[in-house]
């Protein structure tokens, strides 16, 4: 018999390469931090860097879904199809069209989940299903009449052929072979395992129980090949050094009934001995000289078999209770019945709504103010805000026409319009309604003012040329040159060319409910002018934000709703925003900035862009419990000195308030004196709320300014 080859180092690394078991390798691409997803610069915190209670319902969906997201795009890379990844139920499997994985997901077990999921979407581009199904009927009748046989050769052919698929992937994409060692870690390399591999038990070449687990654990650095009698020769079958050999599936299930033969040949071979050996100490024991019958764990084989080796003495109850339950785990994911903590059904319907939507969880404060979460919706890459708007447009003419009954409203969809508007404004955030919110005529006021104002913004598409003749260096000029050889040397001009830099201004607005009214509609006027003028310019980009916080459990936690971009959104989606949104709520700014920079929104200014941060609110942070006073103010200062000096913006602060006598009073000055202390003395302004086109006005001199140009 050919010399048994070692196979403890198959998908597992060896003791010099840089493996390490307790390492989350998603950190690399998420965050690498020694807690975990923490990293406070994060461009994909939304994946772990959270610290939630039991009860925040909404940021354990957000995460489940930015999980699902980041899983799908592994199996997108590794499979180059486009193949679902869904979270339900208690189970993990592939149907050959689709990964199916358990919602009790989370940090700990995200690498393994992930090396879960690579794991059954290559079965979907390695392993033939109708083959399978066809196997599974031919060796059905072979095995029937031995019972629990069946269930035995199904195992072996998926243990096998996952070593195939495997190996294939190894090869094919070693980048992620962090993500199997994880998932051979959990699933085969249990500590338990190990013990029962080393014990005396599980040795008894009769029972086929025993046979199973030595195969199926002989790639855990503790299996011993020669366990039982001819256990060496069936790995030699299987060969999983070289199990690239096997390249499909038929081939696997040959190979693994050829193994279910030899084990079931061994174990009549055990069976007929042990029956033997007791009627010979049946025949002599009477007489008190019979030998005591060996153990036939111990015993050597036939000749030219290798011994079987004995182990390090049997478990405890205890322990061979462990091991009970860690091969239990073997087979049931072997049988694809992963027994996980099962999600609700609201859970899973909430996750399929969230899953739809473009929002993440970043985690943000520490030090003198809370540690909390922050969800950072963006809406400028969907159209759910466009649909909700006319959705709400379609309802609004319904209930008006007043020659429909309500019952004759329902016919014509009324119902269903608003069973639609309320699962679209359900998966958004607080302030989004399935009613309009009534600011119509207050958008096109904005925007019809936008189109004045930017023809008044023209100037900084102008580029002004300043030629100087009759220079000794330069380009030649044209009309020097017929001066050329006679003594002439200034034949040559230089042109200068004077322009603005490109331009880019981010808003971002309070949107609490103390904003509401003359307020807010003021707001969305001077929004609206902005944006529409920056239509008219070449070299201006806008963003514009809105900050709420949003209820989670008995919780309030900051939101910021990425609402509109230049770049990539025309106008109509910041209409759609402003005709589907009010203010409510509360609005911790600082946590709100802290959570952008982090997220990388803010465009940093430089040598050819300035860069501008408008920040419109009425009141101090706060809405978090423990966020508020002298420590939410120097949070709030903190983010903003990074955003002047990190990001080179340029910072405006306006403050809205109804009252023409604001600041002679004694509450609007120590008002406006914390509001200077957050945003600088020279960038903070008292602003009524009827006076956006001051705002507009106040914000056209700082695009104008000198220091913008090159």
């Amino acid at each position: 018999m050919a010399k048994y080859t070692n196979y403890a180092s198959y998908g597992k690394s060896s003791k010099s390469s840089k493996f390490n078991s307790k390492k989350n390798y998603s950190s690399f691409w998420m965050d690498d931090d020694n807690d975990y997803y923490t990293s406070s610069n994060s461009k994909f915190a939304g994946l772990g860097s959270t610290k939630r209670s039991a009860s925040d319902d909404i940021v354990k969906v957000i995460k489940l879904a930015s999980y699902q997201r980041a899983i799908a795009n592994f199996v997108k890379i590794l499979t180059k199809k486009n193949i679902p990844v869904i979270f339900k139920g208690d189970t993990s499997y592939t149907d050959f069209e689709s990964v199916v994985l358990s919602t009790d997901i989370k940090d700990t077990n995200f690498d393994v989940s992930v090396g879960l999921a690579l794991h059954e979407g290559s079965h979907i581009i390695l392993t033939d299903p109708m083959y399978l199904t066809k196997m599974n009927e031919d060796y059905s009748f072979k095995y029937s009449d031995n019972s629990g046989y069946w269930s035995t050769w199904k195992n072996m052919v998926n243990w096998i052929e996952d070593r195939r698929i495997d190996n294939f992937i190894f090869k094919t994409s070693p980048g992620y072979k962090a993500y199997y060692h994880k998932m051979y870690d959990h699933y085969w390399n249990d500590k338990n395992i190990t013990k029962g591999l080393l014990s005396s038990d599980y040795r008894d070449p009769s029972d086929i129980n025993d046979w199973f687990f030595r195969i199926i654990n002989s790639l855990n650095p503790a299996s011993q090949p020669n366990a039982l009698p001819r256990l060496a020769e069936i790995l030699q079958l299987i060969d999983t050094p070289h199990i690239s050999r096997l390249t499909s599936v038929q081939e696997v299930g040959d190979i693994a009934t050829k193994v279910l033969d030899i084990m079931l040949e061994a174990a009549k071979d055990a069976k007929d001995k042990k029956e033997e050996q007791e009627a010979q100490q049946g025949a002599t024991g009477p007489k008190g000289n019979g030998a005591p019958m060996e153990s036939t764990g111990g015993e050597g084989t036939d000749s030219g078999e290798e011994e079987a080796t004995e182990g390090e003495g049997k478990l405890t109850t205890g322990e061979a209770q462990q091991v009970s339950t860690a091969i239990r785990k073997q087979k049931d994911f072997l049988e694809g019945r992963l027994n996980k903590k099962a999600g609700t059904k609201s859970l899973t319907n909430k996750l399929r709504d969230m899953s739809k939507t473009n929002v993440e969880v970043q985690n943000v404060g520490g030090g003198n103010v809370p540690d909390v979460n922050c969800l950072i919706y963006d809406l400028t890459g969907d159209d759910k805000v466009s649909r909700l708007a006319d959705v709400n447009v379609k309802m609004c003419d319904l209930r008006s026409n007043a020659s429909l009954s309500w019952g004759q409203r329902n016919e014509l969809g009324l119902d269903s319009l608003q069973t639609e508007a309320y699962n679209i404004s359900s998966i958004l955030p607080d302030g989004f309604s399935s009613y309009r919110a009534g600011y119509e005529e207050h958008i096109q006021t904005g925007t019809d003012m936008g189109a004045l104002l930017g023809k008044k913004l023209q100037v900084r598409n102008e580029v002004r040329e300043l030629v100087h003749n009759r220079m000794r260096t330069g380009s030649i000029d044209n009309k020097r040159l017929a001066s050329a050889g006679y003594g002439i040397e200034s034949i040559f001009k230089q042109v200068h060319m004077d322009q603005y830099k490109k331009a880019n201004l981010h808003i971002s607005l309070d949107g609490s409910g103390s904003m509401g009214g003359e307020k807010w509609t003021n707001t969305i006027v001077m929004t609206m002018a902005i944006a529409k003028a920056a239509t008219y310019v070449q070299n201006l980009d806008i963003q514009v934000s809105i900050r709420v916080t949003n209820s989670s459990g008995q919780k309030a936690i900051p939101v910021v709703v990425n609402c509109y971009d230049s770049r990539k959104n025309n106008l109509r989606q910041l209409r759609d925003i402003f005709s589907s949104f009010s203010p409510q709520s509360m609005t911790p700014e600082g946590l709100c900035f802290d959570a952008m920079i982090k997220r990388n929104m803010m465009v940093t200014g430089g040598g050819e862009l300035d860069s501008y941060f408008l920040n419109i609110s009425d009141g101090q942070p706060g809405g978090v419990n423990g966020y508020e006073g002298v420590a939410a103010q120097m949070h709030t200062q903190k983010q903003i000195n990074i955003l002047r000096k990190d990001y080179n913006m340029s910072i405006l602060g306006f403050y809205m308030n109804n009252q023409t006598d604001f600041l002679n009073t004694m509450g609007g000055q120590r008002e406006f004196s914390s509001f200077q202390v957050m945003y600088g003395v020279k960038d903070s302004k008292v602003v009524a709320a009827n006076d956006a086109i001051g705002i507009a006005k106040a914000l056209n001199e700082k695009f104008l300014a000198g220091s913008s140009k090159i």
